[in-house]
């Protein structure tokens, strides 16, 4: 999760491709809806920064199912 949390500033700053950061979304997308993703969530979400925290739980809200569909 912390290259993920290192993937989402790089996007955010302009610094990262933006096929990229698309990929690095689907992924996250794809692992939301996951009962392992879930329990390490839970164990882990305070030590990611507020800002990614909340652009996950952002994604966990829209998107509770998941959405790359060809990860599953």
């Amino acid at each position: 999760m912390l290259a993920y949390q290192n993937v989402y500033f790089a996007g955010v700053e302009g610094t990262l491709d933006a096929a990229m950061y698309k990929a690095m979304t689907s992924t996250l997308e794809a692992a939301v809806p996951t009962p392992g993703f879930a329990w390490y969530w839970q164990q882990r979400a305070g030590y990611m920064a507020d800002e990614f925290r909340g652009f996950l739980e952002q994604i966990m809200t829209a998107r509770p199912k998941g959405g790359a569909e060809i990860y599953r």
